[in-house]
């Protein structure tokens, strides 16, 4: 599994990206436009040195990204709320796979849901909120694709 981000600001969350990534022995994160990325003392802060044993990539454009991975034949799965998302347990995870995960203001890029092969999302009970941090979410779909292939 290969986990993109897509512009996402906070260095907490990435911080959390690499420590998620660490616990599921991801391929690697791609960390895309203004993603920060190490060396970073607040990343370093919340990701506990897993920024030295994950690999990771730094794109300037997201959907270039996203068109090199698939033209290395990977299902791109962006995780989104969206009229043509599938429920996480719709999902045929394999070992393939690309997850692209959101900026906290402006979602996945419409251009990367147009030529994603699947978009994924986690059914919630909202009170408030209409989504989960997404490192969490993060860690929702690394626990299903970790337990879940076919």
């Amino acid at each position: 599994m290969i986990f993109l981000l897509d512009n996402i600001r906070s260095k907490f969350n990435i911080g959390s990206f690499f420590r998620t990534a660490d616990a599921f022995n991801l391929e690697k994160l791609i960390l895309c436009g203004f993603t920060p990325y190490p060396p970073d003392k607040e990343i370093s802060k919340t990701a506990i040195w897993a920024e030295n044993s994950v690999k990771w990539q730094y794109f300037q454009n997201s959907f270039e990204a996203v068109q090199i991975l698939k033209n290395q034949w990977k299902k791109i799965i962006s995780v989104e709320l969206d009229e043509k998302s599938k429920k996480i347990w719709e999902i045929n995870f394999s070992w393939d796979e690309v997850f692209v995960f959101w900026n906290e203001i402006n979602w996945v890029d419409k251009k990367i849901l147009e030529i994603s092969d699947e978009i994924l999302e986690i059914p919630m009970l909202w009170k408030v909120k209409e989504s989960m941090n997404v490192w969490v979410v993060a860690g929702i779909v690394g626990a299903f694709g970790l337990y879940f292939r076919k």
